[in-house]
C-alpha cells in the first residue's frame, strides 16, 4: 500500500526529446519500502519523484 507518493516538476520535456525514468529502491525495512524515481529529457532532469509503501504480507 501506499503510504506517500510525491513529484516534483523540474523543468519542462517537449514533444520529441527521449525520456528515461531511473528508478531506486533506496530502503527496504520491516514495514516500509522507499523508493525514487528521475526523469530525464535527452539528459536533463525534468522530474522526480520519491514513494513510501508498506509492505503487505499474504497472511494481512
Amino acid at each position: 500500500m501506499t503510504v506517500n507518493l510525491s513529484a516534483d516538476f523540474l523543468g519542462p520535456a517537449k514533444i520529441g526529446q527521449w525520456l528515461e525514468i531511473t528508478t531506486e529502491v533506496v530502503k527496504i525495512g520491516n514495514r516500509l519500502c522507499f523508493a525514487q524515481a528521475l526523469v530525464t529529457a535527452d539528459g536533463v532532469p525534468c522530474a522526480r519523484a520519491n514513494g513510501t509503501f508498506s509492505l503487505v504480507t499474504a497472511n494481512e
